[in-house]
């Protein structure tokens, strides 16, 4: 046992393989070279390479340059008559004759692995740096390095001036494209509804193009809020959150961007008193070949095709919409009205002289980004009168229909009291 102690357990002494000397190694050094030590041979074999495929290079270049024919090759081409006759790989050959196209467009780089000045490593690391490049700008990347290379010390680091070749080819090319690139050959804007009644938008555009539309939604947004801060209804009571606007400037921002959509439909400024806002448009498709038949579904259309529709959306969308009439024979279309609607211009200029705002408890929204909501609704019977109308934010009436809050005015004081489904009330009055 006593010649496997020093080795690993599981190897054994005859799994151990001693290397004999290399035929080339420094054993082979010639008498004559004898007092060179193996590290200096290697430094100096290595020199060696670098101007001997430096001379290669230039071999190919005059060859290129100045042969007749294929006479000196048999016949071939010069990459299939070296990977033959020197033993090479076509992948060795290429990159050679690759490498000498390269650098007749790089003269300072050229004339620097010709003097010894770069290696043939860090020639090759910045021949691959101007891969993606064109002939031009190969060139400009050369006429960049020319500085470094007059003055790169002895014994710099070796890395340095090919990592600086890729920086710079890198800025080159992100130069030339944010030339040859405008974000508006691909700007677009997509819409993905959901089934839950909601929708899913993005896009894309120049930077100054989505800014402006950044802007006109804070501009239109509420003014972002503290989320500690306590709203009071009418009476003093806090308002529980489930009844408030939300208070995430996220949030906010994407109902400025809607306010600012409607107002621009609606064809005024946000500061100006809309007549009516924005509506979303309604037809009712009435078959004479069956004018009492069941409504299938219901169905809202846009650009992109048909869409279902929640009770929930259907609901809000019928509150107050631009409702048309189309009279069909069958599937033939027989007449169409005009667009009207429940709710008129003379409702919405007497609600926001007497409401002035949204009356939900707590919240401010100004007059023109709200909606005119049916206290008793239509189905039930209730009148499209000002004394059972009253004007919510978009918010605010959406939380309305999607939690079943039950909203009573009194006709005197237009005081609204807000009653939730656990029986919690709370009260506004006109602010």
């Amino acid at each position: 046992m006593e010649g496997v102690v020093g080795l690993p357990e599981g190897v054994f002494p005859d799994d151990v393989h001693t290397p004999g000397p290399h035929p080339a190694g420094p054993d082979a050094i010639p008498a004559g070279r004898s007092g060179v030590s193996a590290v200096e041979r290697l430094v100096g074999l290595l020199a060696e390479t670098d101007r001997i495929i430096a001379e290669t290079i230039g071999l190919i270049r005059h060859h290129r340059h100045h042969a007749r024919g294929r006479t000196a090759t048999g016949g071939l081409r010069l990459d299939g008559f070296l990977a033959l006759a020197a033993g090479r790989t076509g992948t060795d050959i290429r990159r050679l004759m690759r490498t000498e196209r390269t650098l007749t467009r790089m003269p300072a780089v050229d004339a620097a692995f010709a003097e010894g000045q770069l290696s043939w490593s860090q020639t090759q690391g910045i021949v691959a740096a101007t891969r993606d490049l064109t002939a031009a700008q190969t060139t400009e990347l050369d006429d960049d390095l020319a500085g470094p290379l007059a003055t790169m010390p002895t014994g710099a680091d070796p890395d340095a001036i090919v990592a600086t070749a890729r920086d710079w080819a890198t800025n080159i090319l992100h130069d030339t494209n944010a030339e040859r690139y405008d974000p508006a050959d691909r700007a677009f804007f997509r819409i993905q509804p959901d089934l839950l009644g909601g929708a899913h938008f993005s896009g894309y555009d120049r930077l100054e193009s989505v800014l402006t539309i950044r802007e006109a939604a804070e501009a239109a947004a509420d003014r972002p809020t503290i989320p500690e801060a306590v709203r009071a209804d009418a009476d003093g009571q806090a308002v529980p959150a489930e009844l408030q606007p939300t208070t995430t400037r996220q949030a906010q921002l994407a109902e400025g961007l809607r306010r600012a959509a409607a107002t621009y439909l609606a064809g005024t400024s946000p500061d100006a008193t809309v007549p009516r806002p924005a509506r979303p448009s309604v037809s009712v498709v009435i078959d004479t070949t069956a004018p009492h038949g069941p409504i299938g579904r219901l169905l809202a259309r846009w650009h992109g095709g048909p869409i279902p529709l929640t009770r929930l959306t259907t609901q809000r969308i019928l509150c107050d919409p631009a409702l048309s009439t189309v009279v069909v024979d069958d599937t033939r279309p027989g007449a169409i009205s005009d667009h009207t609607g429940p709710i008129t211009s003379r409702h919405y200029r007497t609600l926001r002289a007497v409401d002035r705002g949204c009356r939900m408890p707590g919240c401010s929204a100004p007059a023109q980004h709200t909606d005119a909501h049916h206290l008793v609704p239509r189905e039930l019977g209730g009148p499209t009168c000002t004394d059972n109308l009253a004007l919510f934010c978009r918010s605010c009436h959406t939380t309305i229909h999607d939690h079943d809050i039950h909203a009573v005015m009194d006709r005197h004081t237009r005081a609204v009291t807000i009653t939730l489904t656990d029986g919690r009330t709370f009260t506004s009055t006109p602010t």
